[in-house]
């Protein structure tokens, strides 16, 4: 098809929080930066993300369909950062991160998109999704979209809550389980 697919624009959100997060770290860091910073920050997270994407597809990344792109891509990760924002205090300990585990004689590898080490050394897991995915779901006889819920047992650590981070325009949120209301809105 032309231009970006579902799944090639969920990949640039993806990346380009990840980049984020890559270089500021922390709750802390977040709430310090100036709004002039946060811009600049997300900015360049953004140029990152779509100029590697860019590299792959020439032909879709033309002037005008970049310049489109980095600015719908920074809206909406701004508007993701602005829900960041209102939780508890944490840190990204890791972005993409190899989680392997057997369960029932099964080896599992996964990779989570973020988890967050809180100040008492929980940890919160977070998916990020461009869809409404469904948390409903992981409470049904046949568990669907199970990767959450098998994060918190890959990590073999205390885990605070798993979550969805839905980055979609309009419907910024996160859903999940969480210990407590005030580790994630």
């Amino acid at each position: 098809e032309s231009g970006l697919n579902a799944r090639d624009r969920g990949s640039l959100v993806h990346n380009a929080l990840e980049l984020f997060w890559e270089d500021v770290k922390t709750l802390n860091a977040l709430k310090k930066l100036s709004d002039d910073s946060l811009s600049d920050a997300v900015s360049k997270a953004v140029d990152r993300a779509v100029d590697a994407m860019a590299k792959n597809c020439p032909r879709t990344f033309t002037k005008m369909f970049t310049a489109l792109e980095k600015e719908r891509l920074n809206s909406l990760v701004l508007e993701f950062l602005a829900v960041d924002s209102q939780r508890t205090s944490f840190t990204v300990v890791g972005r993409e991160e190899k989680l392997v585990r057997t369960i029932a004689g099964i080896e599992l590898k996964t990779y989570a998109d973020r988890i967050d080490r809180l100040d008492d050394g929980r940890l919160v897991i977070v998916d990020y999704k461009t869809g409404e995915p469904k948390v409903a779901d992981w409470f049904t006889d046949r568990i669907a979209e199970p990767q959450l819920p098998l994060y918190s047992f890959a990590v073999e650590k205390e885990v605070a809550g798993v979550v969805f981070g839905q980055v979609k325009k309009g419907n910024v949120k996160y859903l999940g389980v969480v210990d407590d209301e005030l580790i994630v809105p």
